[in-house]
C-alpha cells in the first residue's frame, strides 16, 4: 500500500475545498489551512461615467454593486482574469464579457487592445500589487480602482496546529500574505518539504532560511501550480 503525501493547502474557503477534492483524486492527503479570510468592503462609487470594468478576481463579486449603479454598471463590458471570475460576474448580472484572460498580467495585454474602451473601473481588493493599474496609466487608459474586497491573514490557532501532519510533504502557498505565518510550523517542515508557489514573486518574498525546496509555477494559475505537484514541471 503506497503512502499517501501530505499537502497543506493555504488559502481560504471554499476554494481551499476544490483544491482539496482535486489533490486527493490524485493520491494525496490534503490538510487545509484557511490562514486568511475575504471580506466584502463597501466602497465609495464615483458619479463617473465608464467605457468598460476591470475584474481580477472572483471575489470583486461577494457583493452585489451598490443599488444606484448596478444597473448602469452591469451593462458595461468587462474585462476579466479567469474563468471563474467571469462565472461569479454573471451570476451578479453582468451580461457583456469583453475578454477572459488567464492571468492579470495576460490581461492588461487585453486592455491595450481595446481601442474603444479607454475609462475604465476596476473592482478590486486592498493589499494588491499595482502592476494593472500602471500598465493603463502607460498606456493613457484612465483607471479608476474601487476596493471592494479585502483579505485578513490569521495565524494558525492550537487546533490547527495540532490537526497538521508532523511531516508536511507539499506546501501550496498562494499568497505572499501567507508568508510570515510559515515560520509558526517552521517545525514541520524539512529539508525534503517542497514548498510550491503560484508565482515566482510569491516565491522571491521566502525566507532564504527557511527549509525545503522553494519552486514555482511557470504561470500564476491554479492550474501551473497543480501541474508543479503532480508531474514536477518546475522552474527554480
Amino acid at each position: 500500500m503506497s503512502i499517501r503525501r501530505s499537502v497543506l493547502i493555504m488559502r481560504p474557503f471554499p476554494a481551499a475545498r476544490r483544491t482539496a477534492a482535486r489533490i486527493k483524486a490524485k493520491g494525496f492527503e490534503p490538510f487545509v489551512l484557511p490562514l486568511s479570510i475575504i471580506k466584502p468592503v463597501n466602497a465609495l462609487f464615483p458619479d463617473k461615467s465608464y467605457d468598460a470594468i476591470i475584474a481580477t478576481s472572483a471575489n470583486a463579486f461577494l457583493q452585489s454593486l451598490p443599488l444606484a449603479y448596478e444597473a448602469s454598471l452591469t451593462k458595461l463590458p468587462l474585462y476579466c482574469a479567469g474563468q471563474r471570475t467571469a462565472q461569479a460576474a454573471q451570476k451578479h448580472g453582468f451580461t457583456s464579457i469583453a475578454a477572459i484572460a488567464k492571468t492579470a498580467k495576460s490581461l492588461c495585454s487585453e486592455i491595450g487592445m481595446a481601442t474603444r474602451h479607454r475609462r475604465f473601473i476596476y473592482l478590486a481588493g486592498r493589499h494588491r500589487q499595482s502592476d494593472l493599474e500602471n500598465h493603463c496609466r502607460s498606456m493613457k487608459i484612465e483607471v479608476d480602482s474601487i476596493e471592494v474586497y479585502e483579505i485578513q491573514f490569521l495565524t494558525p490557532t492550537i487546533i490547527q496546529y495540532a490537526n497538521m501532519p508532523s511531516t508536511i510533504d507539499f506546501i501550496l502557498l498562494y499568497s505572499s500574505g501567507n508568508v510570515s505565518t510559515l515560520a509558526s510550523f517552521s517545525d514541520r517542515i524539512t529539508p525534503k518539504s517542497r514548498i510550491l508557489c503560484l508565482s515566482s514573486r510569491i516565491a522571491e518574498t521566502l525566507p532564504r532560511s527557511l527549509k525545503g525546496e522553494i519552486l514555482y509555477a511557470k504561470e500564476p494559475t491554479e492550474k501551473a501550480l497543480f501541474s508543479l505537484l503532480f508531474h514536477n514541471k518546475i522552474n527554480t
